[in-house]
């Protein structure tokens, strides 16, 4: 049966999923929507605008280069030959081919309904359709009216420069432009006049086309601001454009009223012209077009919603799916207690309920793992020392994942081991091991000094971290020579300290290693006490420049320490400095006797029962090859053995430590010290091996063992609870009494009382 469903579900979280994907969908979709409906509605009219000007640029553009045109034509009319006022005044012939040249320069510009030419003094009009008298083009061809016809006359006798006005025909509607460009004399005097006559509605419909789909009036004016031409789009209101413009002399985009109309003025000035082109759009226009534009994005906004929310039912659904099914498995297979299953268990819990349950006792739990990891720390960094200083480590990998583990960082380049011991060993007792241990913390210089007491061995011993020096074994002795000085000074007593060469690699620590316990035991055997360093050993042989005493003092000491890696290093070494040398047959005998007789002294020092036969094939070699391979196998042999004794030293001391807390616990007077001077090593090494063996601290695996007899005794003797207290190790009764109910919930009569066997119970009170 399933404790959750998705339709019928009383879990509100599922509805807080559903809303939640509604709402994270929604909102961003009905924002956008805005911004892009506020983006629109303030773009739209700078686009429409932008675009018009674009529109009216371009009819500017069109009609400068027909003014242009006009221009040069009647330039070249008046520079005419043919058509000048002398010959026309003088030669009928020449009156009849003024007319023809008209005709073609009209045809030059499709935009222009006839060409005329008059001189001054001259009572003749020419024109590319025939020849007037003033009062027949007056009367007759145009039927000017009386304003207009004054005008024209003033234009055709007395203009002094270019011009342009509109004028009646006599036919209603019908409007004209005139375009009058003067034809000048040398001393710029009017001598006649060149005028271009184009139909109103021609410049009308050429605006009009360009803006037919647009509400509002196009408009051209010439210089002086005559409005020469205008159409309106869709409107039936007449704009005074003049008004409407007044103050406007700059091509760009205004805003105007008239006739409580707001309008939207785009203006485009011609330079070259003086003239101006424009367009009134009253501003309803542009919110008709918002208008639509929301009702758009409405309708895709509810389709968009409708899609959101069925998406967001699905994605709710198959969010929670993993929920519900976490729950309902947590909800078969957990038990709960206490106030949990007071309030009616699991069932009576939401989905996040149940896990937020489960959370709160998987974090509990974690904390008290994490507590146990904690305890280990220290524990484990000392093993990862050891692991350096045994050589166990075989990739840089492998090491920097447990610096990482253990946050524990080299910071310089060089590396090396200090072993610290005393003239007679017995002398380093545990005291005196954790002195020397916090000694090494305060070595000079800002090196990083990590101390480590290998348990089977009779020194400590320390990894240096320090800086690359140029004279690095000059460095070394001073930091040897300090320590001793500083020993001396707060110990009243002379160590023997050795040190290893430095090495850049952490993984050839136990190289290092290898050779400061080397000089070490040489010191002890010569009984020479202060600062020693394996360098010194080469040193004294140097007058036997072909015998490989260092390399052998290496291979020896890695034999003791059971690092294989550096027997095998130091006995390719030796192997190639005899082949190289060469040196005489009887003379590589004595050496290689040599060597195998401290293979048999090593080797005896160790077990002097291992390896009978193994050490008696050693004298029968017959070559080098021979000799190198059986050293290789016995190497094997050896190392194989030491780590053996070593775990199973370990294992002995280990075993002695917990025997003797089990059988002393008793005692008032149990401390690490004591347990420390038993074992032979120091109080840190002891807390260490009870984190990582025991997996609890000393005085909770004590505490834990006193409690446990305590109750032993209240439940199975009568004895006094004031006997049994002190019997299990304990002083301070009233204090005992505050500690046995922090861990029981009870007091320890109270303990007896409800767990003691009835023989055992007395009446009389106690305590």
């Amino acid at each position: 049966m399933k404790t959750f469903n998705m339709m019928g579900n009383k879990d509100p979280l599922f509805y807080r999923y559903l809303i939640s994907f509604i709402l994270i969908c929604a909102i961003p979709i009905m924002l956008l929507s805005g911004l892009m409906y506020g983006s629109a509605a303030g773009s739209l009219q700078e686009e429409v605008e932008q675009a018009n000007l674009g529109k009216l640029n371009l009819i500017r553009k069109m009609l400068d280069l027909r003014l242009k045109e006009m221009s040069e034509m009647a330039a070249r009319i008046a520079d005419d030959p043919g058509i000048s006022p002398t010959n026309l005044a003088s030669d009928a012939f020449m009156r009849v081919d003024a007319v023809r040249q008209l005709s073609k320069y009209k045809a030059n510009n499709s935009m222009v309904d006839d060409v005329f030419l008059a001189y001054k003094n001259q009572n003749f009009i020419y024109a590319s359709s025939g020849m007037y008298s003033y009062f027949t083009f007056e009367q007759y061809f145009y039927k000017l009216e009386p304003g207009d016809r004054d005008r024209m006359r003033h234009a055709l006798d007395d203009t002094q420069r270019a011009d342009v006005f509109k004028f009646n025909m006599g036919s209603p509607g019908q409007r004209m432009v005139a375009f009058i460009y003067p034809i000048l004399s040398s001393e710029n005097i009017s001598k006649g006049t060149v005028l271009f006559v184009v139909r109103e509605s021609m410049l009308n419909s050429f605006v009009e086309e360009m803006f037919s789909g647009l509400q509002g009036e196009t408009f051209i004016l010439n210089e002086k601001g005559e409005q020469i031409a205008s159409a309106a789009n869709r409107t039936t209101k007449k704009l005074d454009i003049v008004k409407l413009i007044d103050g406007f002399t700059q091509t760009g985009v205004y805003s105007s009223q008239q006739n409580g109309t707001s309008y939207s003025v785009v203006l485009n000035r011609s330079d070259t012209t003086g003239w101006s082109y424009g367009v009134a759009i009253p501003n309803s226009e542009f919110l008709t077009r918002v208008f639509e534009l929301r009702t758009l994005l409405f309708s895709l906004l509810t389709v968009v919603i409708v899609i959101v929310a069925g998406s967001a039912f699905l994605l709710a659904a198959f969010n929670y799916r993993p929920i519900r099914k976490l729950a309902e498995h947590l909800h078969r297979d957990l038990q709960l207690s206490g106030k949990d299953a007071q309030d009616g268990g699991l069932s009576a819990k939401s989905g996040f309920e149940v896990i937020g349950t489960v959370a709160k006792t998987a974090i509990h739990t974690s904390k008290k793992l994490q507590e146990r990891v904690d305890m280990h720390h220290e524990a484990i960094r000392e093993q990862l020392l050891l692991k350096l200083l045994n050589g166990k480590l075989d990739t840089h990998d492998e090491l920097i994942y447990w610096q990482d583990d253990l946050k524990l960082r080299f910071v310089h380049p060089m590396f090396y081991v200090v072993t610290i011991t005393f003239k007679e060993p017995s002398r380093l007792t545990p005291h005196l091991k954790e002195q020397l241990l916090e000694l090494l913390q305060y070595l000079q210089g800002n090196a990083h000094v990590y101390g480590v007491e290998p348990a089977d061995e009779r020194w400590i011993a320390a990894i240096v971290n320090a800086d690359a020096h140029e004279s690095q074994e000059d460095m070394q002795r001073a930091q040897g020579q300090w320590l001793v000085q500083r020993i001396r000074e707060h110990l009243d007593v002379t160590p023997i300290v050795a040190i290893g060469s430095a090495v850049a690699d952490p993984l050839h620590i136990n190289r290092s290693y290898v050779e400061a316990s080397a000089s070490l035991e040489h010191a002890l055997v010569t009984g020479q006490e202060g600062c020693h360093q394996f360098g010194e050993l080469k040193a004294d042989s140097e007058h036997e420049h072909w015998y490989p005493i260092e390399e052998q003092i290496r291979l020896l000491q890695s034999l003791r320490q059971g690092d294989r890696a550096v027997a095998y290093e130091n006995l390719d070494a030796i192997m190639a400095a005899l082949t190289d040398r060469s040196p005489s047959l009887l003379m590589l005998r004595y050496v290689c006797f040599d060597i195998v007789n401290s293979f048999i002294k090593a080797v005896k020092a160790l077990d002097k029962h291992a390896f009978v036969s193994e050490l008696g094939n050693l004298m029968a070699f017959q070559t080098l090859e021979e000799l190198e391979l059986m050293l290789r196998r016995l190497i094997d042999d050896v190392c194989g053995m030491v780590e053996k004794m070593k775990e199973t030293r370990h294992e002995e001391l280990v075993e002695r430590m917990i025997s003797y807390v089990n059988q002393s616990y008793r005692n008032a007077g149990l401390s690490l010290d004591l347990v420390a001077e038993q074992c032979g090593v120091s109080v840190s090494h002891i807390v260490k091996m009870f984190r990582e063996q025991v997996g609890s601290t000393f005085i909770d695996y004590v505490t834990e063992l006193r409690m446990q007899e305590v109750k032993r005794l209240l439940t199975e003797t009568s004895e006094p609870i004031k006997d049994i207290v002190q019997h299990c190790g304990y002083i301070d009764l009233p204090n005992f009494v505050r500690k046995f109910k922090t861990y029981e919930g009870v007091t320890p009569g109270e303990y007896r009382k409800l767990y003691g066997k009835p023989a055992n119970l007395r009446s009389r009170s106690e305590v």
